[in-house]
């Protein structure tokens, strides 16, 4: 009886001593901490999207008739000034159709003017100086068709602007409608993003933007908005003015809009770092007095930078976890250090 006395002894010193080290142990869990604390924030979105030419800004000009390629007056890159030729195209179809069209007129001028000489003289008849003055006309006007088809030979920029691209080689042989040369004006340039209506709808026309590419940023302004958003996707355009007058912005390339939609003063606010999921919800951790963490919900208002919006049962000063937060639990004893300055 008293071996088993003392075995019984000996569990429960052990027992305790184990406790002991564990609650030990577990008074020693390194944490960061800063306070809570009010902020001025500025709300902002940011959207993703490319860089496009604003509407007018590009044009894809195309073959008038079937033709051959005989001069291609630019290169690729190269500046263009509206109205400036840049592709000439032998078309041996308009240029017969004009002549013998032009000869159709002559004709008809002939014949206007044998009718109103014979009605001048008493022979004709006023019906027949009619007749051939509406045939004249006609002749005309086909005659004027077929000459500005027939100039359309010479393909010239409408707009001023650069080289895209060149689809035809000289002496290649080419289908009405068929592609020939691609001109784009980068001098001013729009950034389109799909957006989600959530974020739409904080959007206004006329607010400015900063956009930003890999390689630099400049400001430019919400130009559009999509009235309505697409039913699959829930997401609706938005278009972004930016100027581009020294043509350093490429079209096509992504860009990134930073857009300002308020400011909020005096928010409750901690690092991001100290957001955690706690059973599924966003919540904070709060050491009390006697450095126990205490898990509280809170709801997330505005981001800016590192530092974020919070709501909930949480006050200014409340020390709250900003690094070792994961893996803590509810109730857990930690030890708190002032957060380290960031760089």
């Amino acid at each position: 009886m008293r071996r088993w006395l003392g075995l019984l002894a000996l569990t429960a010193s052990l027992a305790c001593h184990t406790a002991g080290e564990e609650e030990a142990a577990a008074a020693l869990v390194p944490v960061e901490t800063e306070p809570a604390a009010p902020a001025t924030l500025t709300d902002q979105v940011e959207v993703l999207g490319h860089l496009r030419p604003i509407p007018g800004g590009s044009v894809l000009l195309s073959a008038p008739a079937a033709g051959v390629v005989r001069v291609i007056k630019a290169q690729v890159g190269a500046k263009v000034s509206a109205g400036s030729l840049v592709i000439d195209l032998d078309v041996p179809e308009l240029g017969a159709s004009a002549r013998q069209l032009a000869s159709a007129a002559e004709l008809a001028a002939q014949e206007a003017a044998r009718a109103e000489r014979l009605y001048q003289e008493g022979i004709g008849a006023r019906k027949e100086v009619e007749r051939a003055n509406s045939a004249l006309a006609s002749a005309k006007a086909a005659l004027q068709s077929a000459n500005q088809l027939a100039a359309r030979s010479h393909v010239t920029s409408p707009i001023t602007g650069q080289v895209q691209r060149i689809a035809v080689q000289v002496g290649e042989r080419v289908d009405a409608g068929a592609p020939l040369v691609e001109i784009v004006d980068p001098s001013s340039l729009e950034l389109v993003a799909s957006v989600p209506g959530s974020v739409l709808r904080r959007l206004r026309p006329s607010q400015p933007a900063v956009v930003v590419t890999d390689s630099q940023s400049v400001t430019g302004t919400i130009r559009a908005i999509a009235p309505a958003v697409d039913s699959l996707t829930n997401t609706g355009e938005v278009r972004i003015g930016v100027p581009n007058r020294d043509r350093t912005l490429r079209p096509g390339a992504p860009a990134t809009a930073r857009i300002t939609v308020g400011t909020v003063r005096d928010a409750l606010t901690v690092p991001k770092t100290a957001l955690v999921l706690v059973g599924g919800t966003q919540s904070v951790f709060v050491v009390s007095p006697d450095s126990v963490a205490h898990a509280k919900p809170v709801t997330v208002g505005v981001q800016s930078g590192d530092r974020v919006e919070i709501k909930g049962e949480i006050a200014k000063g409340d020390l709250v976890v900003t690094t070792g937060a994961y893996g803590l639990a509810d109730g857990m004893k930690v030890v708190p250090a002032p957060a380290k300055a960031r760089p």
